[in-house]
This record gives structure tokens, sequence and C-alpha cells, in this order.
């Protein structure tokens, strides 16, 4: 999924490569909300214990497309 933010990037342009890290941010909080292994679920919001945090990780996602 990295991959595909950084093409999207590169060909989209800053603007055009936002939605696709919304994308990438939302399937990141999902697979954390689900998943097993310890580190997934600091991404999420829910199950990690520290909201903001997480959310904070993924407006961090968000900037580093710009």
């Amino acid at each position: 999924m990295h991959v595909l933010v950084i093409v999207a990037a590169m060909i989209l342009g800053a603007r055009g490569s936002i939605p696709v890290v919304c994308v990438f941010v939302g399937s990141s909080m999902w697979i954390g909300t689900y998943a097993t292994v310890d580190l997934d679920k600091l991404f999420s919001p829910i199950v990690s214990g520290m909201p903001l945090s997480s959310l904070s990780l993924a407006v961090a996602r968000i900037i580093l497309a710009l």
C-alpha cells in the first residue's frame, strides 16, 4: 500500500494523492481495529486506548503525502 501512495503522489501530484492517502489511512484504522498484532492496533483509535495518538498518526500520514 505504501508503494501505491508513492506512485499516486508521483503521477497525480500532491492534491491527487490525498484521496489515495485517505483510503490508506482508513484501511490502516480498519485493519488495526480487527488485527491481532499489537503494532497494528496502534493505528486504531478504538482499540489502542490512545485515540488522539492514533488520529495524530493519521494526520501525519496525510501531511506526509503533501
